[in-house]
């Protein structure tokens, strides 16, 4: 797999491309800049203009002063110190994450020899000893990601910070000792950077609530809130007094904020590296520990303004806080008067962090009867609800945690999400069949290559948390499919009046509905797997023991028609390769059933659960083999419509006197049919050179036939 991807890059070219020179506008005039050292100019003004802290309000002017003052204490109080080991096993885990990245960044140390890497460790660990560091530790590089929207406009770019390999190695290994207590202190709606979570725990808690809320005839008023620049904005004195009250080591406290106390930073952009610029105290987004450090800060507020709070939703017995993968929020409302008193809250805290909420991306869907949306709307048209000075708005539709959610309902809710992703995925299909054309790629097996590539980045795409959707309807299965045969189509380059059975049997892709079942198994065991305070977990149980509708009553009828035991139930630990087995086995025996005619005869005899053994073969001798199977090789008899009564093989060319008389005989019975053509008189030379019969053999034979024919047709067509 790994040959795939790089000869992938090699062909496509890879995505750590320099970014090409482009005009952009400059924040302050609203004017375009052009030349090099202008747009160099402008884009680190502006990143040092983000990376400011916002300024205090009045409110909470003297709480910041006081934290500051507190920060500057515990900064020289070493009274609390205990002693920091950092083990070998600490270092080569951190040496083994650096190499997961695939970066160059990190060869210096990972391509090093064994002696050298414990003289690097010898030295980090003096370093963190010492607290003092050299100045190259301060410098950041800056590097632009493209978001929606123009690239002209500098709001829509994503700036990710770089440092130096050893600054980094330093700064991990002191995140490393931290992460124990940082993980302990967290509360459970929180999940970000936290180990075994995934955000479709989110999701999962999220629509299980709504879909209760549906069935019982009530409603709830989930609030999607987004910080403005988050990583940027946020204080790192706000942050380093969360790990304070996580009780981390007050070594690793003072080391990790001196790493970041005296940032520099330099921009990469396309005209070039900007020069330096002195940022300060910052924790930017792709720092070490800036993740997890900004999650718990975040968690600790949310907890300490909600966890009293008499205003929260409910699913059964289990309370709902507002739920944060680090800095998406979302919260849940049983009414638009628990939706305000929440949204004052967030205001509250968001002055507190020196943060300000997005006005235009944060909003509230309503879910649930007519009744009750009906009520929430006049509610918010007599009382709006707002968020500081910010009227919320209403949506129908927003995207949350990768998935769109739609206030019509969880159905409707896969649809958009399918529907926003469709587009994309035709884009990379036709991408695909470029790049796998490619003579290149033929080095790394053709057609298999192609498959491997579109299971790996294509359906993990489109599939994107499909463990959460929920009462997904006929229609969004057969969109699901048509992209699929979208796939086959071009890859097989074959007409849509191919019967769309056999290019998913032939290329042993699994159906969308298959795909969405193995899901969410998958999810349901993944959720048993954790710790019985685990937010999922709860509310799983809770969905079990109260007969809810949602995941576990889907998982119960997915596991009984594909004959695995219940999942849902808490004794049950399926095996990740029988699930599979059996979701393959059950989608196999669903194909079988569903082969009718002719074409589909041969194909229905073999077994469809796995890949075809020609995928093997390169990419056209792969489309031939197909072709051959379903019948739709070139010949008289496979195109009718065309040739009309005339079916007679041309090529069993009659002799002379009593044996044209015999020619004309033979071949007036002789139907030009791809059994005919097989053993075909006028083409038995081309069998030479192939070896002995197999079905990759006659693959090749047909190629030869077609490309006889076609010089024949060339050298009439000359004539």
């Amino acid at each position: 797999m790994n040959k795939i991807f790089k000869m992938k890059d090699i062909v496509a070219g890879s995505k750590k491309a320099a970014p090409e020179a482009q005009a952009i506008k400059n924040p302050d005039t609203n004017e375009l800049v052009v030349s090099n050292s202008e747009i160099k100019r402008v884009t680190l003004k502006y990143c040092l203009k983000t990376l400011e802290n916002n300024p205090p309000e009045e409110e909470v002017k003297e709480l910041i002063e006081h934290k500051e003052e507190l920060h500057r204490l515990r900064l020289e109080d070493r009274s609390k110190d205990t002693e920091l080991v950092i083990t070998d096993e600490d270092f080569f885990m951190i040496l083994h994450k650096f190499k997961s990245k695939r970066s160059a960044t990190y060869d210096f140390i990972i391509k090093a020899g064994l002696k050298f890497q414990l003289a690097i460790l010898k030295l980090c660990r003096r370093l963190i000893e010492n607290e003092t560091f050299p100045n190259r530790f301060n410098l950041t590089t800056l590097i632009q990601l493209p978001k929606k929207g123009s690239a002209q406009e500098l709001e829509n770019k994503r700036f990710i910070h770089i440092k130096d390999w050893l600054a980094r190695l330093v700064e991990a290994l002191t995140v490393q000792q931290m992460k124990t207590e940082i993980f302990q202190a967290g509360t459970k709606f929180q999940i970000g950077g936290c180990p075994g979570m995934r955000t479709v725990f989110h999701l999962f808690v999220v629509k299980s609530n709504i879909a209760v809320k549906i069935i019982q005839g009530k409603g709830v008023i989930i609030t999607l809130l987004d910080l403005i620049k988050f990583f940027d904005k946020q204080s790192l004195i706000d942050a380093c007094d969360s790990l304070h009250k996580a009780n981390v080591n007050s070594k690793c406290f003072r080391v990790w904020y001196k790493l970041n106390a005296k940032t520099e930073i330099e921009v990469r952009t396309g005209a070039g590296v900007s020069a330096r610029g002195l940022a300060g105290p910052v924790t930017g987004q792709g720092g070490g520990g800036a993740a997890l450090a900004s999650a718990l800060n975040l968690d600790l507020g949310v907890d300490r303004y909600f966890k009293d709070s008499t205003d929260e939703d409910c699913y059964g017995t289990i309370r709902l806080q507002p739920l944060s993968y680090i800095d998406d929020v979302s919260r849940s409302s049983p009414e638009a008067s628990s939706a305000r008193a929440g949204n004052a809250k967030f205001s509250s805290l968001a002055a507190e962090k020196q943060l300000n909420f997005h006005p235009k991306k944060s909003c509230y869907l309503v879910f649930g009867t007519e009744r009750f949306k009906a009520e929430v709307k006049m509610d918010a048209e007599e009382e709006p609800i707002m968020l500081g000075k910010v009227q919320l708005s209403e949506k129908v539709e927003e995207k949350y945690l990768g998935d769109v959610l739609s206030s019509l309902g969880l159905p409707q809710s896969v649809e958009a999400t399918v529907k926003e992703r469709e587009a994309k995925i035709k884009g990379s299909i036709y991408e695909l069949r470029a790049l796998i054309e490619d003579f290149r790629m033929q080095v790394v097996g053709g057609m298999e290559a192609a498959i491997d590539l579109y299971e790996s980045c294509i359906v993990l795409s489109l599939y994107s948390n499909a463990s959460t959707w929920m009462e997904v309807q006929k229609h969004t299965e057969e969109r699901l499919d048509a992209l699929q045969d979208l796939f086959g189509r071009v890859l097989l380059q074959i007409p849509q009046s191919t019967p769309k059975l056999a290019a998913r049997a032939a290329l042993g892709l699994l159906g969308s509905k298959w795909r969405v079942w193995e899901a969410k198994v998958l999810l349901v065991m993944a959720i048993r797997e954790q710790e019985e305070d685990c937010l999922a977990r709860e509310i799983l149980d809770e969905q079990v023991r109260m007969d809810w509708p949602g995941l576990a009553k889907e998982v119960k009828k997915i596991c009984q028609e594909v004959g695995l035991p219940d999942a849902t139930a808490p004794n049950i630990r399926l095996q990740r390769e029988a699930v599979k087995e059996a979701i393959i086995t059950d989608h196999h025996q669903h194909l079988k059933e569903a082969m009718t005619g002719k074409k589909l005869e041969k194909m229905k005899t073999t077994d469809m659960r796995y890949r075809r053994g020609y995928t093997k073969l390169s990419v056209e001798e792969c489309r031939m083999a197909f072709r051959l199977e379903v019948y739709q090789f070139e010949c008289r008899a496979n195109m009718p419509t065309r040739y009309g009564r005339d079916l007679r093989c041309r090529a069993c060319g009659p002799g002379q006197g009593e044996q044209q008389q015999q020619g004309e005989q033979q071949q007036e019975e002789q139907i030009e049919d791809q059994d005919h053509l097989e053993v075909c008189p006028g083409y038995s030379e081309l069998w030479e050179g192939l070896g002995p019969a197999s079905p990759k053999t006659t693959v090749r034979y047909f190629m030869r036939v077609k490309m006889k024919r076609l010089k024949q047709q060339q050298k009439t067509a000359a004539e």
